[in-house]
């Protein structure tokens, strides 16, 4: 997807942008040990020659974090989080898949050390009682133990997160731009280093 810029003619060079509000928001889930955080990151463009490119979709995270302490429940220990970010398509299967049926999503990615890799594996499947769904998350790092969290989601939390990520499909690949339902303000959007290296959930390379 390509998207003209007002930059002055012969302007050259390259420069990445990632799309931007005042506004940061999340939604959570909260079970008896764990909390899912849910939270959507813009897609990044790239400014070149007067065009932008859309570098990089955007993504919905979800973080998962246990309790802390477990005398205070709402207190969470996120710098020990798990996170798995779902992609557009991810989405699609997520909000399209019928209910009952289990949904697995599987991202490997480089674990640094030579060609082996690292695992995360998403995985929703209905509750035994027949109410909601239960979302588990499984680490499987190259070296070390495996780790897994999961939090129950009752249906009325479920309806308005599928709902969530559904309507965020278009903005997520940019379309909103593209068919000018949204104006394109590069003075709006946060500037990137020239080489996008990702976030911890996506970094350059590979999707986690």
């Amino acid at each position: 997807m390509l998207l003209k810029g007002a930059l002055s003619a012969g302007r050259v060079g390259t420069r990445s942008y990632s799309t931007t509000t005042k506004v940061t928001t999340s939604i959570y889930v909260n079970s008896r040990t764990t909390t899912l955080a849910v939270k959507p990151v813009p897609p990044v463009f790239q400014e070149k020659n007067g065009w932008w490119n859309m570098k990089r979709k955007g993504s919905i995270i979800l973080d998962f974090a246990t309790q802390a302490d477990k005398s205070v429940p709402t207190f969470n220990d996120w710098a020990k989080k798990l996170s798995f970010g779902l992609a557009p398509m991810e989405i699609g299967k997520l909000a399209t898949t019928p209910p009952g049926e289990v949904m697995e999503f599987v991202h490997t990615f480089s674990s640094g050390v030579g060609d082996r890799m690292d695992e995360k594996i998403l995985r929703v499947a209905a509750n035994s009682d027949g109410e909601g769904v239960t979302f588990t998350i499984v680490y499987n790092p190259a070296d070390g133990e495996s780790r897994e969290m999961s939090v129950p989601v009752r249906d009325s939390e479920f309806f308005v997160l599928k709902n969530l990520l559904y309507s965020s499909i278009p903005q997520l690949c940019g379309w909103n731009y593209s068919l000018g339902a949204t104006p394109f303000d590069p003075s709006a959007v946060r500037v990137e280093q020239d080489t996008f290296r990702g976030s911890s959930e996506f970094p350059a390379g590979g999707q986690r």
